[in-house]
Order: structure tokens, then C-alpha cells, then sequence
């Protein structure tokens, strides 16, 4: 039996995106794509151009639904996807929370006032 060895062109992408949030738990986006602008393959798969589009609806604090993601260009690839998301965001309980936003405020306080000592000080000037 042969074998044949096949190898996956790679792509590289360079991406710019915009996120529009029409309420606060739907996030539209729109953007555009350069695909294999770089790279090993770049001769052989051809750089193209095309567009990226999705929408993304927050369904609890921890999970994103994405009925859609897509992107395609001007070589006839393109990608689109669904899915899910989970977020998780370790971080302080809320008691202590709202002890390092008082503890970051007093150092702003603390801050302001030294800066107003320092810029009362004058050298001989040049």
C-alpha cells in the first residue's frame, strides 16, 4: 500500500474588525481580511482580499452564543462558523473589590498631592 504525504497550504491573516453593540448583549462586527499577504506558501495559495461578518448574543453573564462568524475572499476561501463561548473571569470577591477601588483612590489622592508639591518648585532657569 503507498502512502501520499499532502500538506495543508498555510494561511496567514491579517484582520481589522468593527464591533457594533446595539443593545448591551448583541454584538454585531464587520470587517475586511487579507489572507496569505506572507508565509512559505504565499506564492502557491496567492494573497487574498475579502470580508469578515459575524454576530455574537449574550445569553447569561457566562455564555455568548454566536449564531454566525464568517470570512471569505477574493481566492474563493472562506470560513464560516457557530459556536459557543464560555466566560470566565477570575477576579476579587466584591467586598474586597471595592476595598482596592478606595485603596486605588486614596494612592490617586496621594498622587495629585505630591505632583502639586513638586510642580511648586522652581530651579534657576537657562
Amino acid at each position: 500500500m503507498r502512502t501520499v504525504d499532502v500538506k495543508d497550504p498555510s494561511i496567514n491573516e491579517l484582520k481589522g474588525l468593527i464591533r457594533y453593540y446595539p443593545t448591551p448583549k448583541v454584538e454585531l462586527n464587520a470587517g475586511i481580511l487579507v489572507n496569505s499577504f506572507a508565509g512559505p506558501d504565499r506564492n502557491t495559495t496567492g494573497t487574498g482580499f475579502g470580508g469578515v461578518f459575524g454576530v455574537g448574543i449574550q445569553v447569561l453573564d457566562w455564555l455568548i452564543v454566536r449564531p454566525i462568524q464568517g470570512q471569505m475572499d477574493t481566492r474563493e476561501r472562506y470560513r464560516i462558523t457557530s459556536g459557543v463561548e464560555f466566560v470566565w473571569s477570575p477576579g476579587p470577591e466584591p467586598e474586597s473589590r471595592q476595598r482596592v477601588q478606595e485603596r486605588e483612590s486614596a494612592f490617586s489622592v496621594a498622587s495629585a498631592a505630591s505632583g502639586i508639591t513638586v510642580n511648586s518648585c522652581t530651579g534657576p532657569s537657562l
